[in-house]
């Protein structure tokens, strides 16, 4: 008996609902139900959602019968992998942290033994603050994702401090099974994370396990080094040591430069809608058109015109009348090679559709470059998103049982493979990575083209539905 029918039988049971009752509620045979629980018949989604409804779940109940369907039906592996990249795009948040951070206090800091975090926090924190605020200034890391605090505490530390290189190496699990990349997922969290910083961010990455490596008898497998110090950090945080002399800085440098021979790059990384332009057109360029798009909001950049532009742009910006000729040179070369390409799907979810309706706001464009739209060009703007389906554009809204997108969080699947990611780290401030690493791409790719196919978006006609709806909202507010 599969793990699905076992759990069916149990809510069953706990319900005390007679199965004659059941196969009523769900408008199922009721031979057909009795195969169904006993795993001598493979439920479908549609069956699935007619059972689901049929015994009245609670929203745990529901997301505990939801695992064991998608494992019976995609498998165990499938599942594991696809449902911890959707973790990832629903529960990323990059934001200041919350605990004090250290200043630089005067004097040289700190040196030789450092005993518990507190201690290590605060010394860490201090000299990495030290270096952003010198001219030019880097940061040297070798740390996993386990050192929350450092990860949390980046970007406060660096709030307004961009002058500032932070050189990244990550150590990625290399005996994972191939379904399991959970803590790859974790380090490409963290790095997301200290791009948050606002520096230039630059990771790096190399494979080996990282429980041997970073734990057992390892003493300081962790370093950070600036130009005052290096310290040296247990995987726990729990001691360090801290070194201050100018041999012992550069020693430690050296041995870095050398580590990031050995490594490889993990993603590079754009700053500004002005940079995000060109870089998605050198993206189009020199690879393959994307193949899938998921974000909360609906990709609707390319529906734009110039004179929904020009009643919004703040013209009192320098170069404003450039930015708005770069973004309709970028709308014309995508839009003009739409129609040469197969199918692109876009998905996005009714939180992020409702932002848009309520606010006016593309959360690519900043504030300060864009006024709120207007009711009628928002209406004007999902009519024609809602048109592209006559293209070669596909777009659907996610179910809510699917894990929710953040609003700053975009990720784009090209058709080789290569994968974008486009994060607010700050209101208003943007990071862009094209994902490097293979396994973490497959990951993205590998969820986005299960969507559909796992029933976990709505239909085509579902969706038209939906974004009528809302056009006929926005219609009444004119």
């Amino acid at each position: 008996m599969s793990m699905l029918s076992e759990k069916l039988k149990e809510i069953i049971q706990k319900k005390q609902i007679k199965m004659y009752t059941l196969a009523n509620l769900c408008n199922i045979d009721r031979a057909a139900l009795y195969k169904y629980v006993n795993g001598d018949r493979k439920i479908s989604m549609e069956v699935f959602r007619q059972l689901a409804e049929g015994l009245r779940l609670s929203p745990e109940e529901r997301a505990e019968l939801t695992a064991c369907f998608n494992i019976a039906d995609m498998g165990e592996e499938e599942y594991l992998r696809r449902s911890c990249t959707a973790e990832f795009l629903s529960s990323f948040r990059v934001a200041p942290a919350e605990q004090p951070v250290s200043k630089a206090l005067p004097g040289p800091g700190p040196k030789g033994a450092l005993y518990g975090s507190l201690e290590i926090n605060h010394a860490v924190q201090a000299a990495v603050r030290a270096e952003m605020e010198r001219n030019n200034g880097e940061v040297l890391l070798m740390a996993q994702p386990e050192y929350e605090s450092l990860f949390q505490a980046l970007p406060a530390l660096a709030l307004e401090k961009g002058n500032c290189t932070i050189r990244h190496i990550l150590c990625l699990e290399g005996t994972e099974k191939s379904g399991d990349n959970r803590y790859n997922l974790r380090c490409l969290r963290a790095a997301m994370q200290a791009a948050g910083s606002g520096c230039t961010y630059v990771p790096y990455y190399y494979y080996d396990n990282v429980h041997a490596h970073f734990s057992n008898n390892n003493l300081l497998p962790c370093l950070v080094v600036t130009g005052g110090c290096a310290i040296q950090i247990s995987s726990r945080a729990e001691y360090a040591l801290c070194h201050r002399e100018k041999e012992q800085v550069a020693f430690f440098q050296k041995l870095f430069a050398e580590a990031v021979k050995k490594s490889q790059p993990l993603c590079g990384k754009i700053h500004t809608l002005a940079e995000n332009l060109p870089f998605d057109e050198q993206m189009t360029l020199n690879r393959e058109p994307p193949r899938y798009c998921i974000s909360a909001e609906p990709c609707l950049i390319p529906c734009l015109s110039r004179d929904m532009l020009e009643r919004s742009v703040n013209w009192h910006l320098p170069g404003a009348g450039a930015v708005v000729d770069q973004l309709m040179e970028y709308i014309r070369g995508q839009n003009g090679e739409r129609g040469g390409r197969s199918v692109q799907i876009d998905y996005f979810t009714l939180e992020g559709l409702d932002y848009f309706c309520n606010t006016g706001r593309i959360w690519q464009i900043p504030e300060f470059d864009c006024a709120p739209l207007p009711a009628r060009d928002r209406h004007e703007l999902l009519r024609r998103y809602s048109t592209m389906w006559s293209d070669s554009r596909v777009h659907l809204m996610l179910r809510p049982e699917i894990p929710r997108v953040s609003v700053g969080l975009e990720a784009v699947v090209c058709r080789g493979g290569a994968v974008c990611l486009i994060q607010e780290h700050h209101p208003n401030a943007y990071a862009a990575f094209l994902l490097c690493e293979k396994s973490l791409s497959y990951c993205f790719k590998d969820l986005l083209s299960s969507l559909e196919k796992s029933g976990g978006a709505y239909t085509q006609e579902e969706t038209r539905a939906v974004l009528q709806q809302k056009m006929e909202g926005l219609k009444a507010q004119f």
